[in-house]
Formats: C-alpha cells, structure tokens, sequence
C-alpha cells in the first residue's frame, strides 16, 4: 500500500485506549462499524 493510497483512507472514528477492555471494546465497535458499512454498500 502506497503512503498516498493511506492518507486517502477516511477516518470514521478515533479511540484512546487504556488498557484491555478499552481494547477489546474498541475492537467489537471496529467491527461494527465495518459491518454497517458494507451492509449499506450491498446491494442485497
């Protein structure tokens, strides 16, 4: 992936972890957020 091809990456949303749970809470909304996005871009 080329630098130019990551800073054109949007950024949804930001997390300030600290500690585990923050981690893994943060990762369970990651996930959300990806899913939404790709059932709202499917054309199902």
């Amino acid at each position: 992936m080329e630098k130019a091809d990551i800073e054109s990456i949007p950024i949804k949303k930001t997390f300030d972890l600290k500690d585990e749970k923050d981690a893994y809470d943060a990762a369970e909304e990651m996930v959300r957020i990806g899913f939404y996005k790709e059932k709202k871009d499917s054309k199902y």
